[in-house]
């Protein structure tokens, strides 16, 4: 087993991503830091990003989110009750109570569950055609994803598909298909480091090395119909460059001819 693939057999290199340098000077929009403020309640902005950079050096770095959308859609309006988020590491969840000076019980702060959804054989079927719950449960009461069933209207899964290498994209996308109540409306959403023409990759922001794939909008749209396969489904998906002036960067070595990197802004939602 090589030093890419971890026991679930993921691709990653946690240690090479603790190595990392810190992204300093901090690069965040004008909403990002009203958000920040208003959820941290520091509105000093040096104040606010010396916490900030505080949560960096305990995380060892900064690509993770730490529930920031979570919150961000409570704070919204959405109700907490209805929220739930996965993270596959207990220190993360805490990172993120770190980072917005929150607690479990705090009043916008959604469900997060401790869990691994490769954590499954991947010889278990991920049947799109079981039946869906009526009701989303109380978020808050959860304490498995087994008590979620299918019952989910809305998923978003941003910056997670990149990491891993086409048959696993597609293992994924068939469990988190296997939490969405399958009738009318229902969407998956998301983003993603993509490419024009579809193909392996390799990553690089770990320094490990590891192949990976990069979709294109017309591979992402097969990988979607694939795995929902009997529905009548609507795959939406935009490529934005990167580079050229922004401060994003891709993760990966693209394409040759490829003078950016792109990212695929995309949903999926069923029409019936």
């Amino acid at each position: 087993m090589g030093k890419d693939t971890t026991t679930d057999g993921t691709s990653g290199n946690i240690t090479a991503l603790k190595a990392l340098p810190l992204d300093v000077p901090l690069k965040i929009t004008a909403a990002e830091e009203a958000f920040l403020a208003e959820a941290t309640g520091i509105s000093d902005h040096d104040e606010l990003f010396k916490h900030i950079t505080e949560v960096q050096i305990e995380a060892y770095t900064s690509i993770h989110p730490f529930g920031t959308d979570l919150r961000k859609v409570a704070r919204d309006g959405y109700p907490v009750d209805a929220l739930v988020g996965l993270e596959v590491e207990e220190n993360f969840i805490n990172l993120g109570y770190l980072l917005f000076r929150d607690t479990r019980t705090s009043p916008f702060t959604p469900r997060q569950l401790l869990h691994n959804i490769f954590s499954a054989p991947r010889s278990e079927p991920a049947d799109c055609q079981e039946h869906s719950a009526t009701r989303f449960p109380d978020a808050s009461n959860l304490a498995s994803l087994g008590q979620l069933g299918r019952s989910a209207r809305a998923i978003h899964a941003a910056s997670l598909f990149h990491l891993f290498d086409r048959d696993t994209q597609k293992y994924l996308a068939r469990r988190i298909a296997g939490l969405l109540v399958l009738r009318e409306g229902s969407t998956i959403f998301g983003s993603q480091y993509a490419a024009k023409t579809e193909g392996s990759v390799i990553e690089t922001v770990s320094g490990g090395g590891a192949k990976v794939y990069a979709h294109s909008p017309e591979s992402w749209k097969r990988l979607w119909e694939d795995v929902l396969e009997g529905y009548e489904i609507e795959v939406k998906a935009e490529l934005k460059e990167l580079g050229g002036g922004t401060s994003l960067a891709a993760p990966i070595k693209l394409h040759e001819g490829d003078q950016h990197g792109h990212l695929m802004i995309w949903s999926v939602k069923i029409l019936s």
